[in-house]
């Protein structure tokens, strides 16, 4: 008998079946974000299981969730540093100012405490304006990318920048300008803080300020009719 014949008679080996894994599907308040791997940072939504397609780790939905917890974490931290700066640099700049102001019309420290309390007044409205706009427009068009704090903190970020560049521009007293350029400024704030289009930014700043002024047109008028000026 010749040899490949041997070979023919000879039982084949059964075929181990290859291990299967359930896929990586995220649930209830995970569903829509990232599942990164711990190894390699890879997006395992969708693919087989474990191991990785990507590094060949092996992977469980534990650490995956504990990995992107890491991640927004520090996405967070990063997100409400530069809005947390340019808050204190404005209030800064506002405090700078309004002291120049005071002691420019000779009204001294009191002088300054008005225009402080003037410039933080109109902040806090600003502030509480684009709190209010913002989510009607993340939820027409700009969709919601943040979490609601750091949200409301980039926001108050992007005012305080816009204001602070209004108090001290005011103090050139040419007309026109210091409020297109603080529109600009909250404009490019609102772009580089919250990562928005730039026609998004355009929308939210054109309206948000279009309001608060109405309300200060309101304000005064009202102060006006009580005989207060």
């Amino acid at each position: 008998m010749a040899d490949d014949q041997i070979y023919d008679l000879a039982p084949e080996e059964p075929k181990r079946p290859s291990p299967t894994y359930a896929p990586i599907k995220p649930s209830g308040l995970d569903a829509g974000k990232p599942m990164p791997c711990p190894h390699c940072g890879y997006d395992l939504r969708g693919t087989p299981g474990q191991p990785c397609p990507e590094c060949g780790n092996k992977v469980s939905q534990t650490r995956i969730r504990a990995e992107r917890e890491r991640l927004e974490r520090k996405f967070h931290q990063q997100a409400w540093f530069p809005s947390v700066l340019t808050i204190a640099i404005g209030i800064a700049a506002i405090i700078l100012a309004s002291g120049y102001a005071g002691s420019s019309t000779g009204g001294g420290a009191a002088g300054a405490t008005g225009y402080i309390l003037y410039w933080m007044i109109s902040l806090a409205i600003s502030v509480v304006v684009g709190w209010v706009v913002y989510p009607v427009l993340a939820f027409l068009w700009i969709g919601w990318s943040s979490s609601i704090p750091t949200t409301a903190l980039q926001l108050a970020g992007a005012y305080a920048g816009a204001t602070a560049t209004l108090a001290v521009l005011e103090l050139t007293g040419l007309p026109i300008i210091p409020l297109l350029t603080s529109t600009a400024v909250l404009i490019g704030l609102l772009c580089k803080l919250m990562d928005v289009d730039q026609n998004d930014a355009v929308a939210l700043a054109v309206i948000s300020w279009g309001i608060k002024w109405m309300i200060a047109i309101f304000v005064l008028n009202a102060i006006i009719q009580s005989g207060g000026i």
